[in-house]
């Protein structure tokens, strides 16, 4: 967004030596789509990082399943539960990164 906001006073500059009816709100909303584009993009790869990174990680029986099931059938988990699925998480991480612990 930053790179387009930088460059449209050149673009400005040459639209005018054409003759173009270009103006400041067609400045605005090209920089307002380059915002959006990014952003999009961004958590578009993002989002695709973390479900190949999940999709490939090793399955840990058991865990992995009460993990499955609590997320699946605890629709409003209270602050105990949150706490409880945060740790067997983090223990499930743990364990896949060092399996002879």
């Amino acid at each position: 967004m930053l790179s387009e906001a930088m460059i449209q006073p050149f673009v400005d500059r040459y639209k005018k030596t054409l003759n173009s009816p270009y103006d400041v709100s067609e400045s605005l909303l090209r920089i307002g789509a380059a915002g959006v584009g990014a952003g999009a993009l961004a958590g578009t790869i993002k989002a695709g990082i973390r479900g190949y990174a999940r999709l490939t990680r090793p399955r840990l029986e058991g865990i992995d399943d009460i993990l499955e099931a609590f997320e699946k059938h605890v629709l409003e988990p209270n602050t105990t539960q949150k706490d409880a699925a945060h740790v067997l998480g983090n223990y499930a991480d743990v364990m896949r990164k060092n399996p002879s612990a």
